[in-house]
């Protein structure tokens, strides 16, 4: 059943009453193998807002790092340098939305094979895995690519180390969003329907990380362009 259809479902019940809903249960079954073609749209969704939380903060630092640097040498290059710069730490982020297709096939092969619910999700379950290395790793080749603009800075070391201090940050919102998405995933059998169960846990990674991505590049940014003043 798509989300759609399912919105339209539970407004009916509210508003007309009805049968309360069999929670998902354990075990796979021929209509969870329907449903579970239209995973791909909510989860796909979530998992893309972590890296659209980078990219409209950075825009915004960006937009401030340039009234900074309005008329130095250079300025169009640095502002140009400081936008490339997101680019590793994005596709850091991007990662389990290019996994997403081959998770949600591998997962539903695995339901079927072993009958239950829990073996088709664990491919879900494993996208987000790994990010508290790769986001700082991203983040490193981040912090080196915008070394031309650190040395303008007045102490050049201190900011190095406050923008490298982002990347243990990073990791740890990766790891409490990771963490509560297993933990939320953890209820699916008693959730009333596959996709609410499945997309709404995503739906809460996502703005775990994502606050955590905010935050901290705001943060590192803004450490930047405060040296440069």
């Amino acid at each position: 059943m798509s989300r759609g259809r399912q919105l339209v479902s539970r407004m009916r019940t509210r508003l007309f009453g009805g049968a309360a809903e069999a929670p998902v249960g354990q075990s796979w079954s021929a209509s969870l193998a329907q449903e579970w073609e239209d995973l791909s749209e909510g989860i796909d969704g979530a998992l893309k807002r972590p890296g659209t939380a980078a990219v409209s903060t950075w825009e915004v630092c960006a937009a401030d790092l340039a009234r900074v640097v309005i008329g130095e040498p250079g300025e169009k290059a640095l502002i140009e340098r400081f936008s490339d710069a997101l680019v590793p730490t994005l596709d850091a982020l991007q990662a389990p939305h290019k996994a997403l297709p081959g998770a949600l096939v591998e997962g539903k092969k695995a339901g079927e094979a072993a009958g239950t619910l829990a073996a088709a999700t664990r491919p879900l379950v494993l996208l987000p895995h790994g990010l508290d290395v790769a986001i700082p790793e991203g983040w490193a080749k981040t912090v080196v690519f915008l070394e031309p603009i650190v040395v303008a800075a007045a102490d050049p070391a201190a900011a190095r180390a406050a923008l490298a201090a982002a990347g243990p940050k990073l990791a740890a919102g990766a790891r409490e969003a990771e963490a509560a998405l297993r933990d939320t995933l953890s209820r699916l059998p008693q959730a009333t329907e596959l996709e609410e169960g499945i997309v709404e846990p995503f739906d809460g990674w996502a703005q775990v990380l994502g606050r955590a991505i905010e935050i901290e590049l705001w943060q590192a940014a803004h450490a930047l362009i405060r040296a440069l003043r």
